[in-house]
């Protein structure tokens, strides 16, 4: 993970502020998952911020419910299509 990324974790609220709750590690299969979120997630904010396509057919490969490699720029393709005019930066 990077150092600057926020996670969300148990708090209990009052007065004087949150105080987190201590929570044990995460296991090894849901750090992985997290990540690859994390990953899609920074790209997505790449692909909007820097306007860049490459990004966000990253993007859309890094998401665990994405699609692969070979239909990721077919699928690009179409919500370019779908949504063109919503994409700020990225569209053409």
């Amino acid at each position: 993970m990077i150092a600057d990324t926020v996670m969300e974790i148990p708090c209990t609220i009052n007065a004087k502020g949150a105080t987190p709750i201590s929570t044990t590690a995460m296991r090894p299969e849901m750090h992985a998952l997290v990540n690859m979120v994390k990953d899609f997630e920074l790209l997505t904010i790449k692909a909007a911020v820097d306007g860049d396509a490459e990004a966000a057919i990253k993007a859309l490969i890094a998401n665990p419910l994405g699609p692969d490699l070979s239909q990721a720029p077919k699928l690009w393709k179409r919500l370019k299509e779908e949504h063109k005019g919503l994409l700020g930066a990225l569209d053409d």
